[in-house]
């Protein structure tokens, strides 16, 4: 358990939103607020550019799930062609909005867990709401399991390296590659993905025969998904402090998922074993200890001295930052690494779950991360937990594969991002770029952060409501 809270009494405790969701307080920022409502003739010009109704043949693709509908008007002109259409929001807003307007009637749905059963939808579509997710692997998983045979798919997100990169609220700006990895893994064909005029479209097919590689993804989230719909929403702890009795269960439908969603990559990467090795004796540019090396000359001991060892393997590099005189405490996946840490380094691991950390906020002078960063579910989730254990002004060293290196496309590396897309992650999280280390391996990009405090962070509001449900669940 988390032993101290963000100190800010002004946070409002009455919100208790659907996790998953993390944009802060959506009542604040429905689709349905002033600037955001869409004309109608917007809407269905944008339907006929880009070919919906001829893509989603009615006769053989009827019945259509739109997530992230906003304001209604898609279900509403959808259905006014004849689709058998539900629409899903996560604002009540926006529904009372479509009901009083269109007299369309959406659906309060997560993407990353919803109430629909299995197979029920012969298409998908989405304009501008993936980016939204925090983690866009469990989310195309969800519309897979959603699909029936051979249903398919029409998403339309913002295209990487565009204006749109940026938003407070854009969590999974992903490039046009990383995005047909991610469907290829789970499980579709026919996969076609172009951007233009700053979107990126995406159009696939479920494919039932395929061998998915990402099949324990898949049955993890599935079992997850059947235990938290078992658990009674009365045990939740804490949560007559939040006031919000009057919530139905759907609102508060997430509220259990800390702990156990992010723990699923515990479970599929390496079923809880680990089988990691370190090489001490490679000091070339691409082995362990230079890497070592070059955080320990950024991070020097006497100003950062209590370390975090993210992803420490079997103990090597935990090892290596120890004899040089570091306070460190190293985490890894499976019992394996910490048996073999033990053995081998004499060093003390503990097995736990990087998404996760079970530490105190401040706890930390720095933390070292050697080819980790990749392996989180939620990038989002992973940097605002990063912020949390870093004492202000506490670095973070990352080394991650640079996503032109084609052999890093697998199953475990679902957050391949560019040096520009992890720049703006950590900047919305609380952190600033301290350094960009020179590339002397061009498989490797390497950045160091800096926490800020506070009072520098341009979007705390969003960020302290999300502090504040993270340390209530």
């Amino acid at each position: 358990m988390i032993k101290n809270k963000i100190n800010d009494d002004s946070i409002d405790k009455k919100r208790w939103n659907i996790f998953l969701t993390l944009q802060g307080n959506n009542e604040k920022t429905p689709a349905t607020s002033e600037n955001i409502i869409t004309p109608l003739e917007d809407i269905k010009e944008r339907l006929t550019h880009y070919d919906i109704y001829n893509y989603f043949n009615s006769s053989d693709y009827n019945r259509i799930l739109v997530i992230g509908a906003g304001d209604g008007g898609e279900v509403k002109l959808l259905k006014e062609k004849g689709y058998n259409v539900v629409g899903t929001t996560l604002h009540w807003s926006d529904k009372k909005f479509a009901k009083d307007s269109y007299n369309v009637d959406l659906s309060i749905e997560d993407m990353h867990n919803m109430s629909f059963i299995d197979e029920t939808f012969d298409g998908v579509y989405s304009h501008h709401s993936l980016e939204h997710s925090v983690s866009p692997l469990i989310a195309l998983f969800e519309i897979k399991r959603v699909l029936k045979k051979d249903g398919k798919i029409y998403f339309i997100v913002p295209q990487s390296g565009t204006s749109n990169e940026t938003g407070l609220q854009h969590y999974s700006v992903l490039t046009e590659a990383l995005w047909k990895h991610l469907l290829d893994i789970i499980g579709f064909k026919d996969i076609q993905i172009y951007s233009e005029s700053g979107n990126t479209i995406m159009k696939a097919t479920k494919d039932d025969k395929k061998e998915c590689p990402g099949k324990h993804f898949e049955t993890e989230i599935k079992n997850l998904q059947s235990k938290i719909s078992s658990l009674n929403y009365t045990t939740i702890e804490n949560v007559n402090d939040l006031n919000n009795k009057s919530l139905s269960n759907e609102h508060i439908n997430m509220n259990k998922w800390w702990n156990s969603y992010t723990a699923i990559s515990n479970k599929v990467d390496c079923d809880g074993l680990g089988a990691d090795y370190s090489n001490l004796d490679d000091t070339t540019s691409s082995g362990l200890v230079y890497y070592v090396n070059e955080f320990c000359y950024n991070v020097p001991l006497s100003q950062y001295p209590k370390i975090l060892d993210i992803g420490a393997g079997n103990g090597g590099e935990t090892r290596l930052l120890t004899d040089k005189g570091y306070s460190v405490i190293g985490i890894t996946m499976g019992i394996d690494n910490v048996k073999m840490a033990k053995e081998l380094y004499d060093i003390d691991l503990l097995n736990t779950d990087m998404n996760h950390l079970d530490f105190e906020i401040n706890s930390f002078d720095a933390v070292m991360m050697i080819q980790t960063f990749e392996h989180f579910l939620s990038s989002f989730i992973a940097t605002i937990e990063l912020w949390r254990v870093l004492r202000i002004n506490g670095l973070c060293y990352l080394d991650v594969p640079c996503p032109l290196d084609k052999e890093m496309w697998n199953i475990n590396h679902t957050n391949l991002l560019y040096a520009d897309q992890l720049i703006n992650m950590f900047s919305m999280c609380g952190f600033e770029l301290v350094k960009q280390l020179s590339n002397k391996n061009e498989h490797r990009i390497r950045l160091i952060f800096k926490k800020l405090s506070i009072s520098k962070i341009r979007n705390w509001e969003q960020l302290r409501y999300i502090h504040q449900l993270r340390n209530k669940v």
